[in-house]
């Protein structure tokens, strides 16, 4: 700020955040740059950093800097509020302040969207948003459906297994899924229905899903758990390439599908749904599994595969649960304290009930 620039770079190498954070920051000290009183409760800890950079966000128009200048005193009033009441307070000011000036925010705030991964050491990646009201209401109410009704389908013991964030972050995860599988509303590029797998490309030596040892690298270098890689391939197009060294390739096969079409829609019509005892998960939001894995020489035949929700493919896989039985008659799943459950497919109940 001495030398009249606000060089992230350095702010991220000299602080030890990442850029995005860094751009936060700089944007948050150029626009409190002619606000003394608001710099100095943030220097004096009367206003926290958080807050201060809310008001800092709030900042986004020339109106609004003009405007935060003449409301300074008031501005660090509101500070004293707690966080989702300041924020409702900010938004208030804000759209007075461009109304009153004649500008458009609505297009303002949507010039600034952005939506930035970054990848921590942890192996974990964090995802930052920074979303116009409108498009932050769409992403919300379709999260928020999805949880809704993700929960609906869940047993009452499955209710207290993940937390509201995880609920949320699943959500997410589903949505996008839902998209890749053709399974959202149709458009003129994409066909409703469709399954184009895979979505992400996994390179894998064959020892690693077989002997459950090493490590499995995508496209995008992410690092994956051999039973990760596992789980991925259960429904997913496989193509081999042989090479001699790690850098020199012989032959590259096509791509060969697991679970062909036929045989997923015969999964569909016996099962019609997650296979995990309790769950009420419908076909669009399963997976194909073999009971016996691929790698291990298991078959691909509707005897040796079943539909199963995300959440319950990641417990087959690393959540130390295991299936055994023949899925056109009945399963049994163990739990990782040795609880025992069973389930027949949904197709086999039915018809026992009309019978009786």
């Amino acid at each position: 700020r001495t030398r009249g620039v606000v060089d992230r770079t350095v702010l991220s190498a000299e602080l030890g955040v990442t850029r995005g954070q860094a751009a936060q920051l700089a944007r948050m000290i150029e626009r409190l740059d002619s606000l003394a009183a608001l710099q100095t409760s943030l220097e004096t800890g009367a206003v926290s950093f958080s807050k201060a950079g809310m008001i800092a966000d709030t900042l986004n128009t020339p109106a609004r800097v003009t405007a935060a200048a003449a409301d300074e005193t008031a501005l660090v009033g509101l500070a004293s509020l707690p966080a989702a009441q300041l924020a409702r307070s900010l938004d208030r000011w804000g759209r007075l302040v461009d109304q009153a000036a004649g500008e458009d925010s609505d297009a303002d705030l949507r010039a600034q969207r952005s939506l930035d991964s970054s990848k921590r050491a942890s192996g974990m990646t964090e995802i930052t948003a920074r979303l116009d009201p409108e498009s932050a209401d769409i992403v919300n109410t379709a999260i928020d459906a999805k949880v809704n009704n993700e929960w609906e389908h869940e047993s009452e013991n499955e209710h207290g297994e993940r937390t509201a964030t995880q609920r949320r972050a699943d959500a997410l995860r589903s949505i996008c899924n839902d998209w890749l599988n053709g399974i959202a509303a149709a458009s003129p590029n994409h066909t409703s229905g469709s399954r184009a797998r895979p979505h992400v490309s996994v390179i894998v030596d064959l020892a690693t899903l077989t002997d459950r040892t090493g490590v499995a690298v995508t496209e995008r270098g992410t690092v994956l758990t051999p039973e990760a890689a596992r789980r991925i391939c259960c429904d997913a197009g496989i193509s081999r390439i042989i090479t001699n060294t790690p850098s020199q390739l012989i032959d590259v096969g096509r791509e060969k599908r697991l679970f062909t079409h036929g045989i997923r829609k015969a999964l569909v019509l016996r099962d019609q749904g997650c296979r995990m005892e309790g769950c009420n998960a419908p076909p669009s939001q399963c997976d194909g599994h073999h009971i016996i894995h691929w790698a291990d020489g298991g078959l691909t035949t509707t005897a040796n595969g079943a539909l199963f929700c995300h959440g319950d493919h990641d417990k087959l896989h690393e959540g130390g649960w295991t299936v055994t039985g023949d899925a056109n008659t009945m399963l049994t799943f163990t739990s990782p304290t040795g609880i025992v459950l069973t389930s027949w497919p949904r197709s086999l109940t039915t018809s026992r009930v009309a019978a009786a």
